[in-house]
Parts: C-alpha cells; sequence; structure tokens
C-alpha cells in the first residue's frame, strides 16, 4: 500500500490519466506543496484540480471542506475564467466537484 504521500501520487497520476482520455493535456504540479495537485487544460479550458483519495464514501463533505479550506487559504480564487475541482478516487471511482460546491456532482469513469 505505501505511505500516504504514494497513494496520494498514485491518484494524481491515475487522474492525469483520466483527463488524457479525456482529451486534455495534464500535468501534475512540482511537489504538490501548492493548492493543486494538478493543472490541466484544451484549448478551451483551464481546470485547476486538488486530488483526493478515500476508501471512506461518508468523508466526502468533511474531504470537500477541507479542499474549500486549502484553497482558501492560499488565496486562490474559484471564481474566474478558468475551473477548480475538487477529484476523489474511491473505489475504483473518480468523483468530481467543481469549487465553489453547489451540489452538481459528477462521475468520472
Amino acid at each position: 500500500m505505501g505511505t500516504p504521500y504514494q497513494a496520494g501520487r498514485r491518484a494524481e497520476y491515475a487522474a492525469i490519466r483520466e483527463l488524457k482520455t479525456q482529451g486534455y493535456n495534464a500535468v501534475r504540479t512540482a511537489g504538490s506543496h501548492g493548492p493543486f495537485d494538478v493543472v490541466a487544460w484544451t484549448p478551451n479550458e483551464l481546470l485547476f484540480i486538488q486530488v483526493k483519495k478515500t476508501s471512506r464514501p461518508y468523508a466526502f463533505a468533511n474531504i470537500l471542506k477541507s479542499a474549500a479550506d486549502e484553497l482558501s487559504a492560499a488565496g486562490f480564487p474559484t471564481h474566474g475564467a478558468w475551473g477548480v475541482e475538487v477529484w476523489i478516487r474511491c473505489i475504483g471511482s473518480w468523483y468530481v466537484y467543481p469549487l465553489p460546491f453547489k451540489h452538481d456532482t459528477r462521475r468520472v469513469t
């Protein structure tokens, strides 16, 4: 299984692979020490993504609150000419939440 860092890194690379199947270019941010783990883009869209991994679906609310708090503390606006998303990997599926969170979730693979 490895360390939490290794599990998180694997989830980030899995998110990049998924984004590429959807036609995005995507890169992992260096060391993931900033507010985002992955940046993805097409000619018409730019996404800043925070990737989380859990095996507990009931933890989603806490994960989303934590992610929103981290972004707020970093001073990064969630509104603009870009998208900000939280991707949660849980039991083999992706759950994608755009921020600011408006209860409109979409499931990816």
